[in-house]
């Protein structure tokens, strides 16, 4: 009889744990569908920082990333960032999260993602492309920040030389800013103009404050530079050097440069 009991445990034990994992399984994949659907009616309705929150939700409740909460994601994010704010939050994540979805569909192979998902991504990876925000990934470049931050101006500097000389154009962009804070103007005009000739949007926008004619003159060359680079257009280019006159004011020339500035960057 004893026997009997033991065996029937044996066989009873595994079918309940099983139920139970069946169980668990239903009801968190229920969960996850529920909370994921609060996150798309979120987006429909453009509250997407609550949208971003529901996704992120659903993700944790799963335990996995998944592609479809990676692109609910990706859109989210899209929309909050500035894209014309190179060091917005969102703009990080945006970043982290498109790359991540990339690598996944070429790990897993998959062929199936419609083509509005494609070129979505695709006009995010461009845009990452033009702000090189890649650049800001390199090793030593944060902890250069926050050397900078807590105004250990000669270690900021050591590090950001250093990956400056390997061609870091953030890197030539925050010397420039560096030098700019302790009042080295020759120093920050140098590599604020190195960072510029080497394409970095953000040294771009800085240099707008110049209010020397000469800054200006310089900053014309450049933005004509890094448009033919990133659209490969003639005519705006041409139109923005056919405007560069000493008859126009410094602040029309300026917002003339602002306007072309924002669609190279939403090209």
């Amino acid at each position: 009889m004893s026997k009997t009991k033991t065996t029937m445990r044996k066989i009873i034990l595994p079918i309940v744990l099983f139920g139970l994992c069946v169980s668990f399984y239903v009801h968190n994949h229920m969960k996850v569908r529920s909370v994921f659907r609060d996150a798309e009616k979120a987006f429909q309705y453009k509250n997407y920082s609550q949208a971003l929150i529901y996704a992120n939700e659903a993700e944790k409740i799963l335990g996995q990333w998944t592609l479809f909460t990676s692109y609910l994601k990706i859109q989210c994010l899209y929309a909050l960032s500035d894209m014309n704010n190179f060091e917005s939050v969102h703009v990080q994540s945006l970043y982290e999260e498109t790359n991540k979805y990339i690598k996944q569909i070429d790990i897993l192979q998959i062929d199936h993602v419609s083509t509005g998902d494609r070129n979505l991504i695709y006009t995010i990876k461009k845009k990452f492309r033009a702000m090189k925000i890649e650049e800001r990934h390199a090793p030593g470049f944060f902890e250069a920040k926050k050397a900078y931050d807590t105004k250990d101006y000669y270690l900021a500097v050591s590090l950001w030389q250093t990956l400056a000389h390997k061609g870091n154009t953030w890197a030539m962009r925050h010397l420039g800013l560096l030098y700019r804070s302790i009042r080295k103007t020759k120093q920050s005009e140098y590599w604020y103009h190195k960072a510029v000739e080497n394409g970095n949007l953000q040294a771009m926008h800085d240099l707008q404050t110049f209010d020397s004619r000469q800054g200006l003159a310089f900053l014309t060359q450049s933005s004509s530079i890094m448009l033919d680079t990133l659209r490969g257009g003639q005519i705006e280019i041409n139109q923005f050097r056919s405007r560069n006159s000493n008859s126009i004011s410094m602040r029309e020339q300026k917002n003339t440069f602002n306007i072309l500035l924002k669609k190279t960057l939403n090209f």
